[in-house]
């Protein structure tokens, strides 16, 4: 017997989540919110994953329904970024490209349209790296009571089509979970499953079983994305993310190019070996 719902070509809804089965809805029967939780839009960030894999049959809603989604399976059993493109850019009204990263945004899209929030489960590829959130336009309220000492606004200006950007054009609530680095990913567990709880909490689907953030919080807004533009880029010295950079100091160039630091900057994702036209550097105050 299948216990799975067709929602179209590519993609089921299940009553077990597994990387064969990456959709799980968990329906309370009873009138409330409808949120989604992503992990794995990109397969090699695994804490958001094992959260979900450990939580799926644990989780009972009191109302409301819940979708708990494995995003992107192949790239998950392959322990990769992307197979093909990236996921995180093609959640995009009128998408109709042809990868199968397209198939799976539009399949997804589907349930977004569906929900009142997201919750997507990501991390960074830095060794070196704070766990952080990104906000939309409508979420820096619940961001503010999840246990991060960073929250940031501002990605949605460079970061067209991806997950929490689909939800803001949507004027829905979305948040993207930094949970740490994706070489420590058994570690930043505990942090995924506590803040699947807070999320759960705020928007009532769970009786409170976690306590919500009481420590300050330090906001960054987003103002500048850097963009590879020739083979020649390469930074002044190693950064970690959140380094705050010195001002006046060239932390970067590009052939001709020279970025220069201004105050109080701060470089978050400084990827040199980015092809060209690929993103270098997050800068943010």
């Amino acid at each position: 017997m299948s216990f799975c719902k067709k929602i179209n070509s590519a993609y089921h809804v299940c009553m077990k989540l597994t990387l064969d089965n990456p959709i799980l809805l968990k329906d309370s029967g009873i009138p409330g919110k409808t949120v989604a939780i992503f992990a794995g839009v990109h397969g090699n960030e695994k804490a958001g994953v094992h959260a979900l894999e450990q939580l799926a049959d644990k989780l009972d809603i009191k109302r409301g329904k819940l979708y708990l989604v494995l995003a992107n399976p192949e790239a998950i059993k392959a322990n990769v970024r992307e197979v093909n493109i990236n996921l995180n850019r093609l959640f995009l009204k009128g998408n109709t490209g042809a990868e199968p990263e397209d198939v799976i945004a539009r399949n997804l899209m589907s349930i977004l349209d569906q929900c009142d929030a997201l919750l997507d489960l990501h991390a960074s590829n830095s060794k070196n790296t704070k766990p952080f959130i990104i906000f939309n336009k409508f979420s820096e309220d619940i961001s503010r009571l999840m246990n991060f000492e960073i929250i940031s606004g501002g990605w949605s200006n460079f970061h067209q089509g991806s997950s929490d950007e689909y939800m803001e054009t949507l004027g829905k609530c979305a948040l993207c979970l930094e949970c740490g680095s994706v070489f420590e990913s058994e570690k930043n567990v505990p942090l995924a499953i506590q803040s699947i709880k807070q999320f759960l909490q705020y928007f009532d689907l769970i009786d409170r079983s976690v306590e919500y953030n009481s420590e300050p919080q330090v906001r960054l807004n987003i103002f500048k994305v850097g963009i590879k533009e020739t083979n020649e880029f390469k930074f002044s010295k190693h950064y970690d993310d959140f380094e705050m950079l010195k001002e006046g100091e060239i932390f970067a160039t590009d052939g001709n190019k020279k970025y220069v630091a201004g105050s109080n900057e701060y470089i978050i994702f400084p990827r040199e070996n980015k092809p060209i036209g690929g993103e270098v550097f997050v800068l943010a105050k």
